[in-house]
């Protein structure tokens, strides 16, 4: 068997190559199998944010890897002095939706699409964002819209699912969205999360464990999918695993209140359990 040779993110992200869409969702992949690929990319952000006469191109680089690591206001500025094309503007469309700011992000991913960044990934963005102001009419027309580009598309289905759900449609419909999503991409982690809260809500907890496993696979680990799986575990009584999903939560966000919550009292339950053990023996 040939081994495959590692993606050197640094030289990516400091180098003079090409950075695209399949550049970064190899960095993406990466980020999701291995731990030193962050040290890497921190490395790499550090270097351009150090380097004052940044290209048009360098920006793009340093706005989108921003993003990749959380800095989403950090994104936006960068990506402001950037070459206004594509990528660009479909990561400042992410860095929005990181914000909150999920209308002016609905706008950004159609001002991408209309660069050329993949029209069915920027539709499905754009439906995912109105569908977060309530616009679940709009998401639909704009899905609807998509056509048969939308077919071949994980991400397309993946919203697709969210819309129909919103409009209360049987479960069975919404499955049969997700299981499309899931067939072009397994690892899809939208798909996989929604597959997991479907399994929760029928009492089939042993499923949606493992959905919500392997939607966190693929990196951002998503905050749902921490914290549903996390209380999952605390149903079985395998505390630790359910403060370590906890704690991954906090280290992104330090001040979230479930996930502190729930940190607390599954080390009192922990702590109970113990207890309780050693007075067995």
């Amino acid at each position: 068997m040939v081994a495959t040779a590692r993606l050197d993110i640094r030289d990516l992200i400091t180098g003079s190559g090409p950075f695209g869409p399949t550049e970064v969702q190899a960095v993406v992949e990466l980020l999701g199998s291995d731990a030193t690929a962050h040290r890497d990319l921190r490395a790499a952000v550090r270097d351009l944010e150090s380097t004052t006469d940044r290209s048009p191109a360098s920006s793009v680089k340093l706005g989108v890897c921003q993003r990749l690591l959380g800095k989403a206001r950090a994104a936006l500025e960068t990506l402001k002095s950037a070459d206004g094309g594509a990528l660009s503007l479909f990561h400042q469309a992410m860095a929005h939706v990181a914000e909150g700011g999920h209308e002016k992000a609905a706008e950004l991913f159609e001002s991408a699409r209309k660069a050329g960044y993949d029209a069915a990934a920027c539709v499905a963005a754009t439906a995912e964002s109105l569908r977060s102001v309530g616009k679940v009419d709009e998401a639909v027309k704009k899905l609807d819209g998509l056509g048969s580009q939308g077919e071949a598309s994980a991400d397309y289905w993946a919203a697709r699912a969210g819309v129909l759900a919103d409009a209360g449609n049987p479960p069975a419909e919404i499955v049969q969205a997700l299981e499309k999503a899931i067939a072009i991409d397994p690892g899809h982690p939208t798909a996989l999360f929604l597959m997991g809260v479907i399994a929760d809500r029928v009492g089939n907890e042993d499923d949606a464990r493992g959905y919500y496993e392997r939607s966190l696979a693929r990196y951002p680990a998503s905050v749902g999918a921490l914290i549903n799986l996390g209380l999952l575990y605390e149903d079985v009584d395998d505390f630790a695993k359910a403060q370590q999903c906890y704690r991954r939560v906090l280290e992104a966000y330090p001040d979230h209140p479930r996930a502190r919550l729930f940190l607390k009292d599954s080390s009192a339950s922990g702590d109970t359990q113990l207890d309780e053990q050693e007075l067995k023996q």
